[in-house]
């Protein structure tokens, strides 16, 4: 994640919302991971609860994604398109940072200037692992001072674990067409087109 901050532009964003069931918000979530791996380098954040000492629940999920196709800054069209699709999952607010390693806040109702999104002042300048986790916590409702980022997707779920971050994939032939299927949907229904095909 700390290199696709240095090298492009990037966000945060879900699809959950308060007052849907977790089934409603998985399947945004899975809907929204579909559009944005389509396009992005994408890595889903899991945050944790502890419920006893020796389990944890999912609380809320997240996504995080690069615009690697593009080095450097992209001029905003990331951010334009996230906004778009935000807007579609009813979402308040997202992150997105340019390479300066800033982000910023973009919330409802995604104002634009000369076809740019305008944030809302907030920053966050992320120059190492535990910045970017204050800010996951930041966006996904903080659970106490400190959190943790695990790569160990296969492994148990340690018992301080706060935030759980594995690249986002298709794992199966079912899954990976079912993923193709749903993001090329979402663009045809959001943006009228058909995305290029991935290299």
């Amino acid at each position: 994640m700390l290199w696709g901050i240095n090298r492009h532009n990037c966000v945060i964003i879900s699809a959950s919302i308060n007052g849907n069931s977790d089934e409603q918000n998985r399947h945004s979530n899975d809907r929204l991971e579909a559009w944005l791996m389509l396009h992005y380098d994408t890595i889903m954040i899991e945050r944790y609860v502890m419920v006893s000492c020796k389990q944890c629940k999912i609380k809320e999920t997240a996504l995080f994604a690069s615009n690697a196709r593009v080095d450097g800054d992209d001029g905003g069209e990331m951010f334009r398109r996230v906004a778009r699709v935000a807007e579609h999952f009813g979402q308040e607010s997202f992150f997105g940072s340019t390479p300066t390693n800033t982000f910023h806040s973009f919330k409802h109702p995604y104002i634009r200037e000369d076809g740019q999104l305008i944030s809302d002042n907030s920053w966050n300048k992320i120059e190492n692992a535990a910045d970017l986790e204050k800010l996951i916590n930041v966006y996904a409702g903080r659970l106490g001072n400190t959190a943790y980022v695990s790569t160990n997707v296969d492994g148990p779920v340690h018992p301080e674990l706060k935030i759980h971050a594995y690249r986002s994939m298709r794992r199966n032939w079912a899954r990976a067409c079912w993923t193709r299927s749903a993001g090329k949907n979402l663009d045809a229904e959001l943006f009228g087109e058909q995305p290029p095909e991935l290299a």
